[in-house]
């Protein structure tokens, strides 16, 4: 007799926030988090995939420098290669201001034959005081705004204020504790206090929502991501809809996939119709007709940039952040996401994520890929298996 495989359950570090703003457009996200920066007293702690010097990165920039310049604890920590662009000046005149940047990951030819070259710093994630974080997918460069359509991206990030903060403190400062171990050692620089947490009492009036911050990482919680979304998949009933820039699952995804539309659940994937990875669009095309013969209903985003992490699951569960649904996102890179188990809230993301749908998308037809040209299919198949078996060299589980 054989056993099928079953994904075994998992219960998320469920904690409340007693206040979550969700934004869909960068305007209001930047004028949320400066107006942060410059009310912080004590402490603050970004991590950035992408920070550049624009209209969006400058102004960061000097906010920070400032709070670092009144007595602010500032920890900055971008990717070697997402914020390769930045000057030596730039970085120059934060650390000379009192803020500490940190590079993660710089570039190793020594380094080539590791996984741990692969591993980027991708998590959006901003911690004033205590009192508030901003987790979601938006770096800090100009193409978060949408005054600069077409090249604008369509994104979201959440503003939380609660009790999850705290955990979300404790895991920023773990994480910056083991990366950069060393370097502290050498510059012989102390670490900073642990800020007291807020008592529960502080909250006690406040209306509670339900929250889970999610990270992915290279030590403890390496599949923890992959498994949410399986279990969210696996638990709805209804309706899904998800937004993923860059789709390139595992073949254990797909089966979650197949399995919810054979239970009659509607899913509908919103993917990119424009990108600047033309391989990576071609190779995910290639796997349209399997999701397409599964259920599954396909958007593809062409008005412009889709940059969006974000899935909702029936009437209250959702979830925002940095993760893609690909090898890089659930594999080697760093990742963090909320989950919301409150129906207003997701009925707000469900509606952004509608309304994208039915403005910004064009469905694609059953059959496209048949109908493609031959050699935009040869294309298509080649970067299918090229992408496939890369990964397979590193990580075979997953190319199964």
């Amino acid at each position: 007799m054989i056993r099928t495989r079953v994904q075994p359950e998992i219960d998320l570090l469920w904690s409340t926030a007693t206040d979550l703003k969700l934004y869909d457009k960068g305007e209001a996200f930047f004028e949320d988090l400066l107006s942060a920066i410059h009310s912080a007293q004590k402490e603050i702690i970004l991590q950035v995939y992408i920070i550049r010097e624009d209209e969006v990165g400058l102004p960061i920039a000097k906010a920070l420098a400032e709070a670092a310049k009144r007595g602010v604890l500032v920890q900055l920590l971008v990717d070697a290669i997402g914020s390769s662009e930045l000057s030596t000046e730039f970085l120059s005149k934060l650390r000379d201001s009192g803020c500490r940047v940190y590079i993660y990951q710089p570039l190793n030819l020594w380094k080539l034959k590791s996984k741990r070259l692969w591993s980027r710093n991708h998590r959006k994630l901003a911690l004033i005081d205590q009192d508030f974080a901003f987790v979601g997918g938006m770096n800090f460069e100009r193409r978060q705004l949408q005054k600069n359509f077409p090249e604008a991206y369509f994104d979201h990030s959440v503003r939380v204020k609660g009790p999850v903060v705290s955990r979300i403190e404790s895991r920023s400062r773990s994480f910056i504790d083991r990366h950069l171990k060393v370097w502290r050692i050498f510059s012989r620089l102390k670490w900073p206090r642990r800020a007291s947490h807020r008592d529960e009492g502080h909250y006690r009036q406040a209306k509670r929502q339900r929250v889970a911050y999610v990270e992915r990482d290279n030590f403890r919680y390496r599949n923890l991501m992959e498994r949410a979304l399986i279990k969210a998949l696996r638990k709805s009933r209804e309706s899904v809809i998800i937004s993923a820039p860059y789709f390139f699952p595992g073949i254990n995804i797909y089966r979650h996939f197949r399995d919810a539309c054979d239970r009659g659940v509607v899913i509908d994937l919103i993917v990119q119709g424009k990108t600047e990875f033309k391989l990576f669009k071609l190779a995910s095309a290639s796997l349209y007709p399997l999701l397409q013969k599964a259920g599954v209903r396909l958007h593809e985003f062409n008005t412009h940039l889709l940059h969006s992490k974000a899935a909702v699951f029936d009437q209250s569960l959702s979830t925002v952040g940095s993760c893609n649904l690909d090898p890089l996102s659930f594999l080697v890179n760093l990742e963090a996401n909320l989950w919301v188990d409150d129906q207003e809230f997701t009925q707000k993301l469900r509606q952004s994520l509608e309304a994208a749908i039915e403005m910004d998308c064009r469905p694609i037809e059953i059959g496209f890929w048949e109908r493609l040209p031959f050699f935009k299919r040869w294309l298509s198949l080649i970067g299918y298996y090229f992408l496939r078996s890369f990964v397979g060299i590193f990580y075979p589980k997953y190319s199964r």
